[in-house]
């Protein structure tokens, strides 16, 4: 579900909003530079003449107090100097394994990817799929796309199948314990 994480160490005190925003955080800073951070506005009564910033915390930025500094630390700059610690390119590079590098270093051990297809065969009741509870609906949409564009799937948030307890369509184990959120 959406998330805003908060912490602190003594010296840091933050707040880091997930990448969609679903999440309200709001903030005020005093005059005696007091920073309020908490999801609704108004949670800590303040004099509105006290008030001299208010903000948001916008989609995927992080909001940092450097308490020993006595300043607010811009989120492009935070990140910046973390980013830069490390080569982080480098490292990504040197550790990536592309699918033809697999199927390569598979082949070299004997191991064959290959697969034979009856020209009967049917999607919809490949076992292996049934096992783990793709209807045809879900291979044609999400699967699908994948395969042939690399692309993501479009969907929604929201569920608006039946429970597993009322549906007529045999389920999974795991479709009983569906998490709802707000």
């Amino acid at each position: 579900g959406p998330a805003l994480f908060t912490f602190a160490d003594g010296r840091y005190c933050g707040a880091n909003l997930d990448r969609n925003g679903l999440r309200p955080c709001r903030y005020y800073i005093t005059d005696d530079d007091i920073m309020i951070c908490a999801s609704e506005v108004g949670v800590i009564p303040i004099d509105s003449k006290k008030i001299v910033k208010k903000g948001r915390l916008q989609p995927g930025r992080m909001l940092l107090v450097d308490t020993k500094e006595g300043k607010i630390v811009d989120d492009r700059e935070l990140k910046m100097k973390v980013s830069s610690r490390f080569d982080f390119k480098a490292w990504a590079l040197s550790n990536l394994i592309t699918v033809p590098e697999l199927f390569t270093k598979l082949e070299n051990r004997g191991i064959s990817l290959a697969t034979k297809v009856d020209s009967d065969f049917k999607i919809q009741d490949d076992p292996k799929l049934l096992a783990n509870g793709y209807t045809l609906e879900q291979i044609l949409s999400i699967l699908v796309p994948m395969a042939n564009g690399g692309k993501e799937p479009l969907g929604s948030m929201g569920n608006d199948s039946a429970l597993a307890c009322l549906s007529e369509q045999p389920k999974l184990i795991y479709d009983y314990f569906r998490q709802l959120f707000a």
